[in-house]
């Protein structure tokens, strides 16, 4: 494949960068145009729900290789849990300052 050194219609090579930025819609990343940023992930934890009370709504999940750590039915998002089941879930903080699981789910 033959490349070709002159600038398209006489703009200078950072503005050509910038014209294939906005019109090219590929994975070709130009050298002058800035890397985007990316949004860090958050971190999921893996656990068992070890004791839940329905009726008080909370319970403590069993981290693998870690201390229990507590968590309320409004952190379930709806969904009902049994001692046992296997779950993913966030690590937070409650009023208190104490760590807490949130977005609670079930594993697939």
């Amino acid at each position: 494949m033959f490349i070709e050194s002159k600038t398209w219609g006489g703009y200078p090579a950072s503005e050509m960068a910038e014209v294939y930025r906005r019109v090219v819609p590929t994975g070709y990343r130009s050298p002058v145009a800035p890397p985007k940023e990316k949004k860090p992930k958050a971190s999921r934890k893996q656990g068992r729900i070890k004791f839940i009370n329905a009726n008080k709504g909370f319970g403590f999940i069993s981290i693998y290789g870690a201390e229990d750590v507590h968590f309320s039915e409004s952190d379930t998002n709806g969904q009902k849990f049994m001692r046992g089941d296997r779950v993913t879930f966030e690590i937070g903080e409650d009023k208190r300052g104490k760590p807490t699981a949130k977005n609670v789910r079930l594993s697939q």
